[in-house]
């Protein structure tokens, strides 16, 4: 990556345990490196929650560059 902080389609998979299951969450985002705010927040909601435990997780990154075709990615504006 030829910047020190960019913008990256982010996939968060995460291995998430209860007391009575364990699953899997996929989530797929625009992030930004090296820092991943979003991928931090994500993990420490689910560190929030009392019966909830994060076994595992994993982050895979695309960079984004003029023909990185990002049309399946919602847009949302705050």
């Amino acid at each position: 990556m030829s910047n020190e902080i960019d913008f990256v389609i982010t996939e968060l998979t995460v291995e998430i345990l209860t007391n009575n299951n364990m699953g899997k969450a996929s989530f797929i985002f625009i992030d930004q490196t090296p820092n991943f705010p979003k991928v931090n927040r994500m993990l420490d909601q689910i560190d929030e929650k009392e019966d909830a435990f994060i076994g595992n997780y994993s982050i895979s990154t695309t960079e984004i560059t003029e023909t990185t075709d990002i049309s399946s990615l919602d847009f949302i504006t705050h």
